[in-house]
């Protein structure tokens, strides 16, 4: 997150290489276009999250509250808390 309404997504890739080099530039392509494709049609539930404590999980969900304890860190000063305290309102 970068602010309440915001993020930075950032993803990294290796490729093997195949072939020649055509080959595999054209395969890293086509992967960034379908990662890109995927990614702006999860845009709708991005956009429609919110913060629900305790959390709904469903079997196979894990151990979120590791999960959130550990992403908090990347979280901008005062912005966990604020989600923290609108789930409760």
């Amino acid at each position: 997150p970068t602010d309440s309404e915001h993020i930075d997504v950032r993803f990294n890739f290796k490729l093997k290489k195949l072939g020649d080099v055509s080959v595999t530039a054209g395969v890293g392509k086509a992967f960034i276009a379908e990662v890109s494709r995927q990614l702006e049609e999860d845009t709708p539930i991005w956009e429609n999250k919110r913060w629900v404590k305790p959390p709904i999980l469903a079997e196979g969900d894990g151990p979120i509250g590791v999960y959130r304890r550990w992403v908090k860190q990347f979280f901008p000063e005062g912005t966990f808390e604020k989600l923290q305290q609108s789930a409760v309102a």
